[in-house]
């Protein structure tokens, strides 16, 4: 029940659900996040009891997790190439961090703070691990690290394509 409301909750949500959302349309998706999963775990659950037995994403977390990937793979492949470099235009190195790319808001208005290089500011400042050149895999575990506080309790496999090596990794606890 929940698999599929939440699909259709988050379908296409790396467009339309960012951290500059109207307060009234994020509660909006909130709401309907928790109504699912009231039904499945108890109507009387508060939302923090909710999110620890749920072990689910907030739309929140989801957002910044779908966006943080989002930049890693434009950056990585450079592709798109008009989205790459209006990135790279909006981006700066450090030295003390390497490994890392941070970007910034050069939007002057409210408004431009809806396209994607501008969103990324918010997100590239939370990355605290090095992502320049990192594979697929790793990427995915080290963001779930990042925006998730659930616990991974089975060990799992990561097979890499190209290669055809398959790795398979401890259960993880953060």
């Amino acid at each position: 029940m929940t698999s599929f409301v939440f699909s259709v909750l988050f379908y296409g949500s790396e467009v339309w659900l960012h951290r500059n959302l109207s307060f009234s349309l994020k509660q909006r998706i909130r709401s309907v996040h928790y109504r699912a999963l009231r039904l499945v775990h108890g109507r009387t659950r508060t939302r923090a009891e909710i999110d620890q037995i749920s072990q689910r994403a907030t739309p929140d977390k989801w957002a910044d997790y779908s966006l943080a990937k989002q930049l890693i793979t434009i950056v990585n492949n450079c592709q798109p190439s008009r989205l790459y470099d209006m990135i790279l235009s909006q981006s700066y190195l450090e030295r003390r961090t390497p490994g890392q790319l941070f970007t910034y808001d050069a939007s002057i208005k409210r408004i431009g703070r809806q396209t994607l290089s501008n969103r990324l500011a918010l997100v590239s400042k939370v990355i605290k691990f090095p992502w320049l050149d990192i594979t697929t895999d790793e990427m995915r575990r080290n963001l779930k690290k990042t925006f998730f506080k659930y616990v991974i309790t089975q060990p799992y496999r990561s097979i890499d394509h190209t290669t055809g090596v398959v790795r398979f990794f401890p259960p993880v606890e953060h």
